[in-house]
């Protein structure tokens, strides 16, 4: 399996390649780098939260 990572500023097409190459290969899976974020936030908040 091979990774690939697309960066870029803010409004530069990176969801609209992953979504082409979505389409195009069909073991391609997207993982969108603010889920992550939020995921690790929303953790962090609740480990501080029942530590308490």
């Amino acid at each position: 399996m091979k990774s690939i990572a697309i960066f870029g500023s803010s409004r530069s097409g990176k969801s609209t390649l992953a979504k082409m190459n979505a389409k195009k290969y069909q073991n391609y899976h997207i993982i969108i780098g603010d889920d992550i974020q939020w995921a690790f936030q929303e953790t962090l908040e609740r480990i501080i939260a029942n530590n308490k």
